[in-house]
């Protein structure tokens, strides 16, 4: 009977989800890409999750997540700091004591099933959001060094970097896989792909009319 029990137990182990909450928080690294991996640094990040599961294949809720402070620094590429211009961006290699936060909210849908592989519980899902970013910048300093298109050498040229904030829309997709401890814990892992869109100032124009992507790989526990 034992033995019955335990089959029945592995038998349809998604169906016991169905209907249950499950909550849980991540800490991670975000880590910018494509762009803004040239114009700032890592920060680490910390994310909560509340779900709820609909059905055996998927689960719906919302994230909150919030980031400590992406450090700036890296290479400013798409301004003309000569003096007078000559209308080519320079690549213009920087340091700086300004930093970058944000805070995410954002509804999500969670696609994957429990499976059972060798009398353990795993789920291997696909998760898709779209929702808000909040950027905030600590005001610094930026110190550039580099030649211009000119050329004309810049030796820690000083540029201040204003405290401003910006909202805008995002989305994030990804892959993960969870384990199943327990019955109350389930521990994974996850990488996102962010990307919101007008939140940042690359051209130093005066308008936040650029996109700020991101990845985020981190332990998720429930």
């Amino acid at each position: 009977t034992a033995l019955v029990a335990t089959a029945r137990i592995f038998e349809v182990p998604s169906s016991a989800q169905v209907g249950k909450w499950e909550l849980g928080m991540s800490p991670t690294w975000a880590f910018p890409t494509n762009h803004a991996g040239d114009y700032m640094k890592r920060s680490f990040d910390l994310q909560f999750a509340g779900m709820y599961h609909f059905h055996e294949w998927l689960a719906a809720g919302g994230e909150l997540s919030y980031t400590t402070g992406h450090r700036l620094g890296g290479k400013i590429t798409e301004v003309d700091w000569d003096d007078p211009h000559d209308g080519r961006p320079d690549n213009i290699g920087f340091t700086s004591t300004a930093k970058v936060s944000w805070l995410m909210l954002s509804p999500v849908l969670k696609i994957g099933k429990w499976v059972e592989f060798e009398e353990l519980l795993y789920r291997p899902y696909i998760a898709v959001g779209m929702g808000l970013y909040h950027f905030w910048y600590k005001a610094g300093e930026n110190k550039l060094t580099g030649y211009t298109t000119k050329p004309a050498h810049l030796s820690e040229m000083h540029v201040t970097q204003r405290a401003l904030a910006s909202t805008g829309l995002g989305m994030n997709i990804g892959v993960g896989i969870d384990q199943q401890v327990f019955d109350f814990l389930t521990v994974g892992f996850d990488i996102r792909f962010h990307h919101i869109f007008n939140v940042v100032d690359y051209d130093r124009d005066g308008t936040d009319d650029d996109d700020f992507d991101f990845l985020i790989p981190g332990l998720r526990v429930y």
